[in-house]
């Protein structure tokens, strides 16, 4: 531009800062030089360049079923050293007063819970936190477990387009074993809490029937790129012989995303350093030569729908995420199909080892599923002895729903399972069967 003589001008340049937080080999780009030159006659007679820092989007962390913000508490540790204190984490209730979540409390906790929509207006609060605090017209997203599922609704109903560029508000929604069909296990589990007399909701909103219907009102990604990383360390799980990481089948966790990969880490481990390395951080360190552009969004594919598409050349930028379709409540309950043979809720002593006897039917194999505190260790024996084992300090001992499965023909009888509180406090266990296990 042209600045005349005894006078100033101020320039606006508007720059798509996209990948220059990162070299295209992933490494951190920790400075930008921006250089400007004045002219006179065309000849170059000033010159000043300043540093510039860009730092990675912010990144806005969703927990899951029976848990809270500290189970992130690790990673701004881990994104400082993998780039800078620049590269800002933001466990969704961290601070209180910008969102929290209820997903269910402590562990076996009966205590009311949000549903997934009301986490999800929990959650969108959180990220204009933290475009505000950082300054940031895009966020992304990592999800743990139910997180995923809570994600995928505020992306669905709730999130907006980014008013500056038309771009979603949310680049990236990266999943960590979110059951998006789903768990058997929250089936099993949850007619065994109806049993008992008690209602964890947390645990009903997991089951096979809940997720399905949610899958019917919350498909729209509004052009957020999905990535899935599913856990596939055990090979049994309730009423199912199928890989998954002790709490979601890997078919559940990769659903309809085409960006995958598997982990051996169990569930409770999938937000730790080794998958942090592996699988998050290759998605989100992504350089300037990276793809920056939404995914096309589903809404083009439905001439129903009333949203409107922006294009830009010949690629499908962004479509009108300001449209909500209809809310439907994903409270719906569905027929259980599922009946365990038994169930029942044991209080172990301090260091206490109890027996119970266990009805067994004729049957194509055999499966117990118990939930309870790491220090319970479970033996199930027959009259023929040790059948299966589920004990503390392995790591099936960390898993929420943990299983024994006997993969045998059984005939009627009673068998006897032996719990051992290996802990200095009084810890509750609630266990039940199941027979003829899907392979």
């Amino acid at each position: 531009m042209r600045v005349e003589a005894n006078s100033e001008e101020i320039v606006e340049l508007v720059w798509d800062s996209s990948g220059y937080a990162w070299f295209d080999d992933g490494r951190p780009r920790l400075v930008q030089r921006v250089k400007a030159e004045l002219e006179e006659n065309s000849k170059k007679i000033d010159e000043i360049t300043k540093n510039l820092k860009v730092a990675p989007k912010p990144l806005v962390l969703v927990h899951g079923l029976w848990s809270n913000w500290q189970a992130w508490s690790s990673w701004q540790n881990i994104l400082t050293t993998s780039h800078s204190y620049d590269w800002k984490a933001f466990p969704v209730g961290e601070k209180a007063e910008h969102g929290v979540m209820n997903t269910g409390g402590s562990f076996l906790s009966t205590d009311k819970t949000n549903s997934i929509g009301e986490n999800a207006s929990e959650l969108e609060k959180y990220v204009e936190y933290a475009q505000k605090d950082r300054n940031a017209w895009h966020v992304d997203l990592v999800a743990h477990s139910m997180g995923g599922l809570i994600s995928r609704y505020y992306i669905s109903q709730i999130m907006q387009n980014n008013s500056q560029d038309g771009h979603p508000r949310v680049s990236h929604l990266i999943m960590l074993g979110t059951p998006n069909l789903g768990s058997p296990c929250a089936d099993v589990m949850n007619v065994a809490f109806e049993m008992l007399g008690k209602n964890v909701e947390a645990v009903r909103q997991l089951r096979q029937d809940q997720v399905a219907n949610f899958n019917t009102v919350n498909k729209l990604r509004k052009g957020v790129k999905f990535s899935a990383l599913a856990g596939n360390p055990l090979p049994t799980m309730c009423k199912e012989v199928v890989w998954n990481d002790g709490v979601v089948p890997v078919a559940s966790a990769k659903w309809t995303i085409a960006d995958t990969a598997e982990s051996k880490s169990i569930h409770t481990d999938l937000t730790g350093t080794s998958d942090f390395s592996a699988f998050v951080k290759p998605r989100l360190a992504i350089g300037p030569k990276g793809n920056y552009n939404p995914e096309a969004s589903d809404l083009l594919n439905n001439p129903n729908q009333t949203g409107r598409a922006n294009r830009n050349s010949a690629d499908v930028y962004f479509v009108n995420a300001a449209y909500r379709p209809p809310v439907v409540t994903e409270n719906a309950a569905g027929e259980n199909a599922f009946k365990p043979d038994f169930a029942k809720a044991v209080k172990l002593a301090p260091k206490q080892t109890v027996e119970i006897e266990i009805p067994v039917e004729q049957a194509n194999n055999f499966g117990l599923t118990f939930m309870a505190d790491r220090e319970i260790s479970a033996t199930l024996l027959s009259d023929k002895g040790v059948v299966g084992s589920n004990l503390t300090k392995t790591p099936e001992a960390n898993s929420w729903f943990r299983s024994i499965f006997v993969d045998k023909n059984t005939t009627s009888g009673t068998w006897k399972l032996k719990l051992e509180n290996a802990s200095d406090r009084e810890l509750k266990a609630i266990l039940t069967t199941w027979k003829d296990a899907v392979k």
